[in-house]
Formats: structure tokens, C-alpha cells, sequence
């Protein structure tokens, strides 16, 4: 499924809700769980996490009801992981581009 999907609320089937959370939420918690245990191993250095979100994270844009608080959740997990990390050799960043063109 490509994502986002544009769509308002009662016009999309609750999968697309589904799918977005698995491959923007979800794939987002995969995604740290598997290198953050690798980079807070590793010998100290300049280590920086960057996790990407969307402006949508920062403006719930009409017609992305299943996209729009996918991105919301990133926000907030980027948020927690950076206060878990506090005092850790490794920084948690989070980005907000805009509409980009993402293949899928």
C-alpha cells in the first residue's frame, strides 16, 4: 500500500488507517529497535539518530486522515526515545519535510 493515502475520514476504509501505521509508525519502531543497540555499543563518537516525519506531523492537512496521525506518532516516539536517550553519547533528532515524492 503507498502511503499516505489522501482520503477524509469516513471515506477511507479503516485498512488504510492500518496500513499506514504499520509502514509509518511501525516501520519507524523496527527501524530504531534494530540500530539504537548498535549504536549505544559502539565506541563514543559524534552519534546522531535523524528519524523522518513530515509536516503533516506539525499540521493535520485535509484529506490525509490516514497519513496525518501516523506522522503524529513519529513525532511523539521521537520525543520519547530523545528523553529515554538523555545522558546517552548519541543524539535523537527529527526532521519535517514537506510533500515529497516517495516511491512504494
Amino acid at each position: 500500500v503507498r502511503s499516505p493515502q489522501p482520503g477524509y475520514l469516513l471515506e477511507q476504509d479503516a485498512s488504510a488507517f492500518s496500513a499506514s501505521m504499520a509502514t509509518n509508525y511501525m516501520g519507524t519502531v523496527h527501524a530504531l529497535k534494530a540500530a539504537l543497540p548498535a549504536m549505544l555499543g559502539a565506541p563514543p563518537a559524534d552519534r546522531r539518530v535523524v528519524i523522518v516525519s513530515s509536516a503533516a506531523a506539525c499540521i493535520g492537512f485535509l484529506g490525509y486522515a490516514s497519513y496525518a496521525p501516523t506522522k503524529f506518532a513519529v513525532r511523539a516516539l521521537a520525543d520519547v526515545v530523545r528523553n529515554e536517550l538523555a545522558g546517552a553519547p548519541l543524539t535523537v533528532h527529527i526532521a519535517y519535510p514537506p510533500d515529497t515524492d516517495t516511491p512504494g
